[in-house]
C-alpha cells in the first residue's frame, strides 16, 4: 500500500535499493517481521591494465566474467563491474569512500576488473553489510581515503610507494588515491 493508500497486490515483490538503501530496508524488513536472507559480502579490489590485453575478450563481450579458485584456501574469486577502456572514480557514500568504474566510448588505454572475494558468513554472524563497510572504513583510515597498491608490491607483500608506482607500466586513472599504505 502507498503512502496515498493505493493497493497493488503481487504475487512477488522485487526490492532493489542497492548498497545506499540496504541498512535501511534491513531495519524495515526486521520491524516488519520479515524473513531475509543474508547474501554473501563481496569485498574486492579494482584492477587497471592497459586495454591491449584485454582486447580479445572485450571485443567479444563487453564485460567477460571469469571464476578462480585461490590456491592456499580454495575461496572462490569472481570478476565483475568490467568497465573496458574506463577510468577509476571515487563514491562516497555513508562516510566510507570507495571506488567504481566508468567507461567511455572514446578512451582506448585502460580496462578495469575487479575481482571480489566472496565471504559467506555463518551463524551466529548475521551481519555481513557492516562487516563490508567496516573493511572499506579501515582501509580509509589506512590511506585517509582510497589507496593505490601495484601488483608487483602486492605480491612482494610490501608497500607501494609513490616512487614505485611512478616506475610501473600502468598509471592509475584516480589521480587523488593514495600511493600504498
Amino acid at each position: 500500500m502507498t503512502k496515498e493508500g493505493k493497493t497493488f497486490e503481487a504475487k512477488f515483490v522485487i526490492i532493489a535499493v542497492g548498497r545506499e538503501g540496504s541498512s535501511w530496508l534491513s531495519g524495515e524488513a526486521k520491524r516488519l517481521g520479515l524473513s531475509v536472507r543474508k547474501n554473501p559480502v563481496d569485498i574486492g579490489v579494482r584492477v587497471e591494465l592497459p586495454a591491449a590485453i584485454m582486447k580479445e575478450i572485450t571485443d567479444v563481450a563487453y564485460e567477460g566474467k571469469f571464476i578462480y579458485f585461490s590456491k592456499r584456501f580454495q575461496d572462490k574469486i569472481r570478476t565483475f563491474c568490467m568497465n573496458p577502456y574506463g577510468e577509476v572514480v571515487k563514491e562516497y557514500s555513508e562516510g566510507i569512500f570507495s571506488v567504481n568504474g566508468h567507461s567511455y566510448k572514446n578512451k582506448k588505454w585502460i580496462t578495469q576488473l575487479r575481482p571480489p572475494g566472496q565471504h559467506r558468513f555463518h551463524r551466529p554472524f548475521n551481519d555481513p553489510i557492516s562487516y563490508g563497510k567496516r573493511i572499506a572504513g579501515l582501509a580509509n583510515l589506512l590511506g585517509g581515503g582510497v589507496i593505490v597498491q601495484r601488483l608487483g608490491d602486492l605480491k612482494m607483500g610490501r608497500r607501494s610507494t609513490p616512487e614505485r608506482i611512478a616506475e610501473g607500466s600502468v598509471w592509475p586513472t584516480l589521480e587523488d588515491a593514495t600511493r600504498g599504505t
